[in-house]
């Protein structure tokens, strides 16, 4: 059992999540709530962390099973219902798509990743390819604030 630690917060934001529409908060309402919510999820991160862990070894236990099928697993006070096999849909043979389509549509929807065009090219090559600029998504971090005592 993962022991969550106990983190002093102001009295004026101890209620969040606010019942008010976000469009309604003002920007200092937006940041304290935003905050204290970032804070809650960061205790439940062991959690997360353990939750994936025990799904890593759950999910062979059901290898054996025809796909299409539900299984379940008894445990003492919970019983795990797995669901059959999600269907998935993948490509075959992607010259056989750019002999379907004309060049210019098969251009239109292709995807190269960075990695897979980094990988295929010389570093040089890949530079003059690319361009890089700060017009990614900001982070956002919150900082809890405590006033100075004399």
């Amino acid at each position: 059992m993962v022991a969550l630690r106990q983190v002093a917060t102001p009295a004026s934001i101890r209620d969040v999540p606010s019942q008010r529409s976000v469009l309604e908060l003002t920007e200092a309402e937006l940041a304290d709530e935003y905050g204290e919510l970032k804070r809650r999820l960061e205790m439940v991160k062991p959690d997360e962390v353990r939750l994936a862990l025990i799904v890593k070894r759950l999910k062979p236990l059901f290898d054996s099973k025809p796909p299409e099928e539900p299984a379940t697993l008894d445990g003492i006070t919970y019983q795990l219902q797995v669901s059959p096999c999600e269907n998935e849909t993948v490509i075959t043979d992607i010259s056989a798509v750019r002999r379907a389509m004309s060049a210019a549509e098969f251009l239109e929807i292709a995807t190269v990743t960075l990695k897979a065009l980094r990988t295929a090219v010389s570093e040089s090559k890949f530079l003059s390819l690319v361009t890089t600029a700060r017009t990614g998504s900001r982070s956002i971090k919150a900082v809890l604030k405590t006033k100075a005592t004399a």
